[in-house]
Parts: structure tokens; sequence; C-alpha cells
């Protein structure tokens, strides 16, 4: 059997999932516990993303990111309600989407704003502005 990793999303399933007596945190523990525990799951991530970023000494656009990523967690959280799962699918796929999406780029941001030398290339091989290309990857690469 497949495993289910997104709590909320596992919320509309939880009839079948006793039906066929799958293993479930809704099942074991009803919807409105386990809207809790995904809220719950989702602030330690926030604070695990806080901790990621200040061990990696990251620039301010991951911070920004972080910022984006709670508010939109939050947002994904007020759609939900234990009594009320209709909007769901707005808050599993819309919203996630978004918060992929905007995390690739404020991360990526941070990481060209925090390490901009280590992005470029700086090898003893030819001048600073010469594009890296197939052929000079493969050129370099027989030198060897």
């Amino acid at each position: 059997m497949g495993r289910r990793f997104d709590v909320l999303y596992a919320c509309q399933d939880v009839e079948f999932d006793a039906t066929v007596d799958l293993y479930s945190i809704p099942k074991r523990f009803g919807v409105a516990r386990a809207v809790s525990f995904a809220r719950a799951m989702h602030i330690l991530m926030i604070g695990l993303l806080g901790w990621l970023a200040w061990s990696f000494q990251l620039a301010w656009p991951a911070w920004a990111g972080i910022c984006v990523v709670a508010a939109l967690l939050a947002y994904e959280h007020s759609l939900v309600k234990p009594n009320d799962l209709s909007k769901m699918n707005a808050a599993f796929f819309t919203v996630n989407g978004y918060i992929s999406l905007l995390f690739l780029l404020f991360w990526g941001a941070a990481a060209l704003v925090t390490h901009p030398k280590r992005l470029r290339r700086t090898d003893d091989t030819g001048p600073s502005n010469q594009r890296l290309t197939t052929r000079t990857y493969c050129k370099q690469g027989d030198r060897r």
C-alpha cells in the first residue's frame, strides 16, 4: 500500500481508510486532530527552515521566502476546516504549488546574494568571462 505524507489531504479519505483498514492520522485521531497535527507540522517546518537559513547564513531573500511560505500555509489552513473540506483542492494543489515555486525562487535568490562568487565560473583555464559550453568542458576534460 502507498503511504501518504500529507495529513490534510488524507482527511478527505477517512471513510475509505476505515473501510479498507488503512492506517492514517485522520482515521486514528479524527479529522479535527489531524488538521491540528498538520498545523503543528507546518509550524515546525517553518522553524526548521529558519534554522536552516540561519545555519547557512543565507541573506534576506531566504528570510523573506520563509515569511511568504508561512503566510501561504496560514492561508491554506484558513481554507481547510475540520467540518468543511470542500476547499481542499484549492488548498492542497494551488497553494502548495505556489509555495514550491516561490520557495525555489526566494532561496535561489538568497544563494545568489549570499554566495555570488561561488556561482560564477572561476577557474584557471581561461578568461573569467568565457562561457562554459559542452565544447569547452570537453576540451578541459581532455587536458587531464
